[in-house]
């Protein structure tokens, strides 16, 4: 990407990725959202101690990121549940973090309302291999796991609502645009940096060097795209689909 209208592109998406960055709310949701899907965040490598990096690390499934992705999903749900009946609530992540996630989602639901009868989990693959477009791959199959029995179900991913952490929300919808069905509709919610005590740079975000950098990893998923499919900038990152 060398020329002015792909500099042009880098610099728009970097303006959006800035501008949702800059969220501080959590999106109120579409009145006709047909499911709730928290997207997982990538767990943590923590140190076992700070001052003695040669006893190792260990696995934190139940981060701060995944709290907030999943609390901002919990508190979307029940500000849809009054108006839609039976509405799922998915939890999206590999194999090993979904026992975390429910953990998470059963933690933060009221008492006298309980979320785990519409509790599902999808597993997006296993460690290692699973990421943001897996994801995507595994919903286009249209079915969950509901936690309560195990039993196989249908869900409705017509009208979605995603959810992610607001510095992701720009690669979610390039994501879905590539590989949901284009009759279906989506919009993308995201937790705001500081929610739930999880805080992020942005500048790591928007930096291309950056190994956290969102835009160049829009770019190098594009690049594996069919011609026609390769980058694109959303015009809507609340209604992509609407046309």
């Amino acid at each position: 990407m060398r020329n002015s209208t792909d500099i042009e592109i880098l610099e728009r998406l970097q303006q959006l990725i800035s501008k949702q960055m800059s969220v501080t709310k959590i999106r109120p949701p579409h009145p006709d959202t047909s499911a709730v899907i928290v997207l997982s965040a990538p767990h943590s490598e923590l140190m076992k101690d700070p001052n003695d990096p040669t006893k190792g690390t260990y696995t934190l499934e139940q981060n701060e990121e995944n709290t907030a992705r999943t609390l901002v999903g919990l508190e979307t749900w029940y500000r849809l549940k009054g108006a839609r009946q039976n509405l799922p609530l998915v939890l999206n992540g590999d194999e090993q973090q979904l026992y975390a996630l429910t953990n998470i989602a059963w933690g933060g639901s009221l008492v006298h309302d309980p979320v785990s009868p519409y509790l599902y989990a999808l597993n997006c693959g296993s460690r290692g291999l699973a990421n943001t477009r897996t994801q995507f791959e595994v919903m286009r199959e249209g079915q969950a796991r509901r936690i309560k029995n195990g039993q196989l179900y249908y869900i409705d991913f017509s009208r979605v609502a995603f959810v992610t952490t607001t510095y992701h929300v720009v690669r979610v919808a390039h994501t879905a645009y590539l590989q949901l069905d284009p009759k279906g509709q989506f919009e993308v919610i995201g937790a705001p940096n500081g929610y739930a005590g999880f805080k992020y740079d942005p500048a790591e975000r928007l930096d291309w060097n950056h190994p956290k950098s969102e835009v160049r990893r829009i770019v190098e998923y594009a690049a594996k795209q069919p011609p026609d499919c390769a980058l694109f900038l959303p015009p809507d990152l609340v209604h992509v689909y609407d046309q």
